[in-house]
């Protein structure tokens, strides 16, 4: 199966706050939450079936 033989047919996207069990130095900063981005995809594969997926990261400081 290459990666042609998929399609995606939707994704949402998702902005979760995260606070910290602890305060977190970074750099100068002092963290005490977090933003992670949160990602459904649906895909539709060639015999026509579709499949969900989640995926996440954490977003930087900027």
């Amino acid at each position: 199966m290459s990666e042609k033989d998929i399609k995606v047919i939707n994704s949402e996207l998702y902005f979760i706050p995260a606070p910290m069990r602890v305060p977190l130095k970074f750099g100068s900063e002092v963290m005490e939450s977090i933003t992670c981005a949160r990602v459904k995809l649906t895909v539709l594969g060639a015999s026509g079936n579709t499949a969900e997926g989640w995926g996440e990261t954490p977003l930087s400081v900027g």
